[in-house]
């Protein structure tokens, strides 16, 4: 399952969301604005305090992916074709 860390009104995970929720992918949201441990992990996972930071099975991720960079790693894992 997909992990995400960030802020609930930013604009790039307003992005992010919608190609999530458009392909029906499911993902857990941590708020790094409400859950201060879920900001440490963010900020330990990513170096910064960048949203989103969105964490895959395989322990990669993206920080404020670009919506053809985040496309580009669903379909790297198998997830969309």
């Amino acid at each position: 399952m997909i992990t995400v860390y960030g802020k609930p009104e930013c604009i790039d995970w307003a992005r992010s969301r919608a190609i999530l929720d458009s392909a029906k992918i499911e993902y857990t949201f941590h708020d790094i604005l409400a859950d201060p441990s879920a900001a440490s992990i963010a900020v330990e996972i990513s170096g910064g305090t960048a949203s989103p930071v969105i964490v895959f099975d395989d322990a990669s991720f993206l920080v404020e992916p670009s919506d053809p960079a985040l496309t580009d790693k669903l379909r790297s894992e198998g997830i969309v074709s």
